[in-house]
């Protein structure tokens, strides 16, 4: 049995050209997938929860907090020719801007260094259950809304002349750049809240991006990107961790015996 929670997440992008601004607004929508017909229903609107009872009569507890206030934590402004940078953000207030970047993200965490950033604010997804999570993390950008605007996967646009677009989905341990074609996607297993210190596992992740400074931008004059990020948060299976338990009790080393068996374990 699974217990899902999916979150869409479309953005539309804030577009800097010339002395044109083109803007956009953000929307979320949500769907729960109960694992069975008793499953228990959302605790909060950004958690869910669920005990199941495996053959071994342990009680699996999950119970997951998800991401909440997301309307436009992943907006953007593309500014390709560096205009911000030229007029001292002169519209933007007293805000401070990242230097040398042509993308920026509005920062609201308390963390930044400055108000806009080429990398988003992160986002936390928690296991606050006794059970693993497995998720799913996908991004990708609206074909139909690009206007002119290739996808690049260079953050440098070694190269390109072109009006390019580098988008990439990271969690800080990897980075995977948002294709034309088939976007970017993340997949986690974390682990759930430890009996002992009462510690619960959690996962951060953000967008980061760039727009291409030596492209030729004349021939664009529509276009507004749009960046769909979806998160997904599963019970792993049961018949898979039992199994995974049952065969390391079964190949446990003999007293005095050395283990030979490695692994590296998943990034959170």
């Amino acid at each position: 049995m699974k217990k899902s929670k999916r979150i869409r997440l479309e953005a539309m992008s804030f577009m800097l050209l010339g002395a044109m601004i083109i803007t956009g607004a953000s929307t979320a929508a949500k769907t729960v997938k109960p694992a069975t017909a008793g499953a228990a229903e959302p605790m909060e609107e950004d958690r869910e929860k669920v005990e199941e009872t495996g053959e071994n009569g342990r009680n699996d507890a999950f119970q997951v907090r998800l991401p909440a206030c997301t309307e436009e934590v992943f907006d953007f402004i593309m500014d390709p020719q560096e205009l911000i940078s030229k007029t001292e953000a002169a519209a933007y207030g007293d805000c401070v801007f990242e230097e040398g970047a042509t993308l920026f993200f509005k920062r609201s965490d308390e963390r930044r260094l400055e108000d806009y950033s080429s990398q988003s604010d992160t986002l936390e997804i928690a296991n606050m259950g006794t059970t693993e999570a497995e998720i799913t993390l996908t991004a990708a950008v609206l074909e139909e809304t690009l206007g002119g605007i290739a996808m690049t996967e260079d953050m440098d646009f070694i190269g390109d002349k072109g009006p390019s677009l580098y988008l990439a989905l990271t969690d800080g341990s990897e980075t995977i750049p948002i294709t034309r074609e088939g976007g970017a996607s993340i997949y986690r297993t974390l682990e759930g809240k430890s009996g002992e210190d009462g510690n619960y596992g959690s996962y951060w992740f953000q967008l980061t991006g760039a727009a291409n400074p030596n492209g030729d931008w004349s021939q664009v004059t529509s276009a507004s990107p749009k960046v769909v990020v979806t998160w997904s948060v599963s019970l792993k299976e049961r018949e898979e961790t039992e199994k995974a338990e049952n065969s390391d009790e079964e190949s446990a080393p003999a007293e005095g015996g050395e283990d030979s068996r490695s692994g590296t374990a998943p990034d959170v």
